[in-house]
């Protein structure tokens, strides 16, 4: 047997390795969608191969580095057959895979999810300790003794652990608890896992000296190293990486709450509302904002363009077949396209004067959000989109206070102003089994209004009190608009009240629960 001893300062250095690899596993499964796409296979792929290749196989050979046998001579230190250092790369890949689809299984029993918590967690550390004993058998100089109870134990602390961390990862991930101190310590756990059953394991293990390798030889044991190192950086520069596009993420999102937006606020049975990965709604650009015709004009439910946008949505095939010229119009309108020219509007449908109306481009602008919303969603426009939400909501708030101005706060007191710089429109509906296992299969999400208000509310810029209540009323209305309405019999008497306004339309009286009825008795 040959004597070894350990190198503290390598043993620091691959836990860091592991933890570079975790890290970026951990934001990874935080932003990848759901369902069968390919795109989806694709991403839970690279979460496999992030924990796999970095949190495990390069903490090991990077952790192997540490050992030294004979007082650190050169040529008795561990030499590694490639056949098997490669088949060592690929099983923990294999077997993340499993892992993280048993996951992601769409199970709501409370014992078959912990269930499958356990098997998840197990597979992922049978992962763990596959590689290392594989990797170790590459070993070509030494034949590794070890003993059974450090191998019990090492079993026990990579499943425990890998349950444990894996299990409260997707515990957070499933109530949308998206705090980034919570995966750190996720990843901190795995990272602790993979390098406690490494070490647990690598203690207890005798080294009985085989052949002694050639002079050149010692050399190839710094590539595995070497390859184990460069992935590490990669991984690191990763996280960098995602860390950065989150923050231009959530500013572009947030900036779409001071344009005219089109979303889709859609229910299942029990109440919950669809989103997606990030928690907000699905939603498309209308435009930057609507241009005002005279000083004292307002968007609203009483603006004739919102009686076009409102009859256009209830009856999609008279606007259908222009959409793609709307777009082309739309394109050449814009001064920032590079499909704006000087004289389009002499080669156009549009007369000189309508060409550049600033209503008919928001119109136009609203059908073509609309058909990208519908092809976000993967429906048809004609019938797929649901009813439009009677009311208009103002994105964007400011509170002026008497000494600056500040968010808006959800109960305060004090008097103030609020100035909207967005709108959002709303698509609502109520979903039946059917569409409810599609938009679950493109990647959309649905989770209860309070685990998700604060991130929808953020990227509308409104307190998360106005949301709540504004959402409750878009929730009756969607379903109360997929209730078929019982045939009426007999004789009615309706009533026709009509309010003369002098810089506005007439408004008609109608039920505040049914406003595109009369009032009958």
């Amino acid at each position: 047997m040959v004597p070894w001893h350990f190198m503290p300062s390598i043993i620091v250095a691959s836990f860091f390795a592991s933890l570079s690899g975790t890290l970026l596993t951990i934001e990874l499964l935080q932003r990848k969608r759901l369902g069968k796409s390919l795109m989806s296979r694709v991403h839970l792929f690279a979460c496999s191969l992030s924990m796999g290749l970095i949190g495990i196989w390069c903490m090991h050979f990077i952790g192997n580095r540490s050992i030294a046998l004979a007082s650190g001579q050169t040529r008795l230190q561990l030499v590694y057959d490639p056949r098997y250092t490669g088949l060592s790369c690929v099983l923990p890949v294999i077997g993340l895979t499993v892992a993280f689809q048993i996951a992601e299984l769409r199970i709501n029993h409370f014992v078959l999810r912990r269930f499958l918590d356990v098997a998840c967690g197990l597979m992922a550390g049978l992962s763990i300790v596959s590689m290392h004993y594989v990797g170790n058998l590459g070993v070509s100089n030494y034949t590794l003794i070890y003993p059974k109870r450090y191998v019990v134990a090492a079993c026990i602390i990579a499943v425990g652990d890998s349950t444990i961390a894996l299990a409260l990862f997707f515990y957070f991930k499933e109530r949308w608890i998206s705090v980034c101190w919570k995966r750190c310590i996720c990843a901190l756990l795995l990272a602790v896992g993979v390098c406690g059953m490494h070490f647990t394991a690598s203690v207890g293990c005798q080294y009985q000296l085989r052949r002694i390798p050639p002079e050149v030889a010692p050399d190839a044991r710094n590539t595995p190293v070497i390859v184990a190192a460069t992935l590490c950086f990669v991984a690191s520069l990763s996280c960098l990486t995602i860390l950065f596009y989150v923050r231009y993420r959530n500013a572009a999102l947030a900036n779409r709450a001071q344009h005219m937006m089109l979303a889709c606020a859609y229910f299942d049975e029990h109440g919950n509302i669809m989103v997606t990965n990030e928690g907000t709604l699905p939603s498309q650009r209308i435009a930057k904002r609507f241009v005002l015709q005279k000083f004292d004009d307002h968007f609203g439910i009483h603006h004739p363009v919102w009686f076009w946008i409102w009859k256009v949505s209830s009856d999609w095939n008279s606007v259908v077949d222009l959409i793609s010229k709307m777009r082309v119009h739309l394109q050449r309108t814009n001064p920032h396209s590079k499909y704006n020219t000087a004289t389009s509007s002499r080669s156009s449908i549009y007369d000189e004067e309508s060409y550049h109306d600033s209503t008919i481009l928001f119109r136009e602008g609203y059908c073509v959000a609309a058909a990208d919303l519908a092809a976000q969603l993967h429906v048809n426009l004609v019938d797929g989109l649901g009813p439009l939400y009677d009311q208009v909501l103002g994105t964007g708030l400011l509170t002026a206070y008497q000494h600056g101005i500040r968010a808006l706060d959800n109960g305060g007191t004090q008097q103030s102003t609020i100035f909207e710089k967005g709108q959002l429109l709303f698509y609502t509906r109520r979903l039946s089994p059917a569409e409810l296992d599609h938009y679950t299969s493109i990647g959309f999400r649905f989770a209860p209004l309070n685990r998700v208000e604060g991130a929808i509310a953020n990227t509308m810029q409104i307190p998360v009190g106005l949301l709540a209540i504004q959402m409750q009323r878009v929730q009756d209305y969607a379903y109360r608009t997929s209730l078929p309405s019982p045939p009426k019999q007999g004789t009615f008497f309706v009533c026709l009240a009509a309010l003369a306004r002098v810089r506005d339309s007439f408004r008609v009286l109608v039920p505040m629960d049914r406003q595109d009825e009369l009032p009958d008795v």
